[in-house]
């Protein structure tokens, strides 16, 4: 089944054709590497299927209900607001805190004996919630992704808009990785990556279940993720089986 589609796009800028006739679907599941000399149109076309630009010409078909998360090569102007980096993790499990939250009111809530047996059912369904949803080990997992992206406990409470261009993608990839998005679209993730944290995401974008497709000039790391090529030459798409 394909989670994302595009159909005949077109995309000129003026009287220059970026995009000629691209017809491409990405199934679910499935990972791709976008590939192509500088200048053939691999990003103007992650930026179309990401919903960030519209094609001149034919459509892109997003299935229903699905989350895409895009990761641009350049996040020079991306995070401008004065957050700690531990923080802009924990904001993607804000669910999770406010599920804490109602917990402390409900234990509070034992304490009444006119609130005591009502208290105790609410809370273990949302104590049962909280777990299943992470709740206990989310804060490791956090710990765990900064770490595979190279930063160290003391990057963690450095506000990301002073983090430099590098710092910033990484920061936006370990974002993307705690979301789970259904389909990720990643424009050079491994360019800001020592040696360690390339392997690290090597052997986390192999075990995502989500669909992916990759722009990158990284042949090993190619061939350690895509099971399709898309081949991209003078704004046009060919696609092969295999890495």
């Amino acid at each position: 089944m394909s989670v994302l589609s595009a159909h005949h796009v077109h995309k000129s800028f003026g009287a220059h054709d970026v995009l000629s006739d691209i017809t491409v679907s990405l199934a679910r599941g499935q990972r791709a590497a976008l590939v192509g000399p500088n200048g053939a149109g691999k990003t103007t076309l992650l930026h179309i299927l990401a919903g960030l630009d519209e094609p001149t010409g034919g459509a892109v078909h997003r299935a229903r209900n699905q989350t895409i998360g895009f990761l641009p090569q350049h996040a020079d102007q991306e995070l401008s607001e004065p957050i700690g980096l531990f923080d802009l993790m924990r904001s993607v499990f804000a669910q999770l805190d406010r599920l804490a939250q109602h917990m402390r009111e409900l234990e509070q809530a034992m304490a009444d004996p006119d609130q005591h047996d009502e208290a105790i059912a609410r809370y273990g369904k949302i104590a049962e919630q909280f777990e299943h949803a992470g709740g206990y080990t989310f804060e490791t997992r956090i710990q765990q992704v900064l770490s595979g992206v190279g930063f160290e406990p003391a990057d963690y409470h450095r506000p990301v808009n002073l983090f430099s261009g590098g710092q910033k993608t990484r920061a936006l990839l370990a974002r993307l990785i705690l979301q789970q998005p259904d389909v990720l679209l990643l424009d050079e993730p491994t360019n800001h990556l020592d040696v360690g944290a390339v392997e690290w995401l090597e052997t986390t974008l192999r075990e995502y279940a989500g669909s992916i497709v990759i722009v990158s000039h990284d042949r090993y790391f190619i061939d350690a993720i895509a099971e399709h090529i898309w081949a991209m030459q003078a704004g046009r798409l060919e696609v092969f089986r295999g890495n």
